[in-house]
């Protein structure tokens, strides 16, 4: 059984891109576009073995915030956060941060690094 990845992103280019890249990869992916979606999905079956997160979802919300909160239920639950600009500040609730530009190769060694730790 392949691990399930949650994406959130509210770029839909960027979601599309990412959610093919992991598949390809072999991953089941779910996505979200909102907070509040990545939350409705987070609570449902198939329990997600890893989230990404990209800093900027829109909304009264960032990658960071929605890491805390997703922790503060499952504090094992590895997190991955993405951006197109520099690194943000206060990671504390993140496991890693990928930069988008670094490219597929780096983004998907970080996501295998992180699921080996969960496995």
């Amino acid at each position: 059984m392949s691990a399930v990845i949650l994406y959130v992103d509210s770029d839909v280019g960027s979601r599309r891109t990412h959610k093919l890249l992991l598949e390809s990869a072999g991953y089941q992916v779910l996505t979200a576009e909102t907070v509040a979606e990545a939350y409705r999905i987070f609570s449902s079956a198939p329990t997600p073995d890893l989230v990404i997160a990209e800093y900027h979802v829109v909304e009264d919300a960032n990658g960071i915030k929605l890491a805390a909160q997703l922790k503060s239920v499952r504090p094992e639950l590895p997190v991955l956060l993405l951006s197109a600009t520099e690194e943000p500040a206060g990671l504390e609730h993140v496991e890693a941060f990928v930069h988008k530009l670094e490219g597929p190769t780096v983004f998907l060694d970080k996501v295998q690094q992180l699921l080996k730790l969960r496995m």
